[in-house]
């Protein structure tokens, strides 16, 4: 089994928690340097370790503790509660190279819902489970939106669709094509919507 470099682990917990590492290779990993309320069990076939977390009266705050393989930080809160607006209100513009080679632009709204996107996971199977050794490469992203007023401007803004590169500010967005809308003669378009992921990958550790 080839070797994996180890990197260190930070969990956020508000309750009990448990989680697994894969390790993948000879190295000395001491679990006995954890508190009480930490318990660990190392898996020296299926190089993995288990660590098992309840932080049961313990007062939140940020703990670390060494494995010597590496490190773990351990953000421990009192809730797992928090208030978060369901939408939001704010605008953004957004900038495409059209496929005349110009350059558009016009105010969109953001709109409920978030996309994730993951591409060249890894997984690895323990005792005939599957867990993922690294999501691979994961992008953030958003949905806009725009009212359509007439023919003229959903010929404007669709050009979007087609632009080989749109921007948001200086960051550059990935358009899905696909979740744009579709329409024949006896659609009407009231407003035009899109998914999007922003072009700056998200550095996700591995197990």
């Amino acid at each position: 089994m080839a070797d994996v470099t180890l990197t260190n682990k930070t969990f956020e917990i508000c309750g009990q928690w448990s989680a697994s590492l894969y390790y993948g290779s000879e190295l000395s990993i001491n679990i006995a340097t954890l508190p009480a309320w930490i318990s660990g069990s190392l898996d020296t076939v299926n190089k993995v370790v288990s660590l098992d977390f309840d932080p049961t009266g313990i007062t939140a705050g940020t703990y670390t503790y060494d494995l010597t393989a590496f490190t773990i930080t351990v953000n421990v809160y009192d809730s797992c509660f928090t208030s978060l607006p369901a939408c939001c209100t704010n605008s953004v513009e957004v900038r495409w190279l059209n496929r005349f080679g110009g350059w558009q632009n016009m105010q969109f709204d953001y709109v409920r819902g978030f996309d994730v996107r993951a591409e060249g996971a890894r997984t690895f199977k323990t005792n005939d489970v599957v867990r993922y050794q690294s999501m691979g490469t994961v992008y953030e992203g958003e949905r806009l939106a725009i009212d359509v007023l007439n023919r003229s401007q959903y010929d404007y803004l669709i050009g979007i669709k087609y632009a080989i590169q749109a921007f948001i500010g200086s960051v550059p967005i990935k358009i899905d094509q696909a979740s744009f809308p579709k329409y024949d003669q006896n659609t009407r378009i009231y407003e035009i919507a899109f998914t999007f992921v922003y072009g700056e990958e998200v550095h996700i550790q591995r197990q």
